[in-house]
């Protein structure tokens, strides 16, 4: 992210002649252009902020109010993602056309209630599978659901078994 957006655009300006609105009218603009979506965005900023607040440590801007002007940017923080609900029927149909190693992934978490995080999607199945159990990237729910749609998708397990 930095080196790819924020260094690119904001890396041959002056720390402090950066304003808070140029920074907002570059994030809406990368929402629509780019269509980027608001967490990622906020991620952003707050990467821009740790920038800022670096410098400061290191005496390579003042420590002001002046100093800091992403306190000043607004930035959503909501997404925009809904969750698609489906049947277990469905979902067994899903599955049943899946190929390996995708299949096996999905009937893991299905069934145990394991969460996959999105680096393991970015990535592949397979890049994940290749590095070993130790560095795969899965952490593990609580044995309590967490709402009553938690313990929904875990009642999924038995119909896809």
């Amino acid at each position: 992210m930095l080196r790819n957006r924020l260094s690119p655009r904001w890396g041959s300006r002056i720390a402090l002649g950066i304003e808070p609105l140029e920074v907002e009218q570059w994030l809406k603009a990368l929402n629509r252009e780019d269509d980027l979506a608001n967490p990622t965005l906020d991620r952003m900023r707050r990467v821009m902020s740790l920038v800022y607040r670096h410098g400061q440590r290191y005496c390579l801007i003042p420590r002001s109010q002046e100093s800091k002007p992403m306190r000043f940017v607004r930035c959503k923080t909501t997404s925009g993602y809904e969750a698609m609900i489906i049947t277990p029927e469905q979902a067994y149909v899903i599955v049943r056309d899946l190929r390996e190693p995708e299949r096996t992934l999905t009937l893991l978490a299905a069934g145990t209630g394991l969460r996959i995080s999105g680096d393991l999607f970015r990535n592949g199945p397979s890049s994940a599978l290749n590095r070993g159990p130790a560095s795969t990237d899965i952490a593990s729910n609580s044995d309590k659901p967490t709402s009553q749609h938690s313990l929904d998708e875990k009642r999924v397990y038995s119909v896809l078994l």
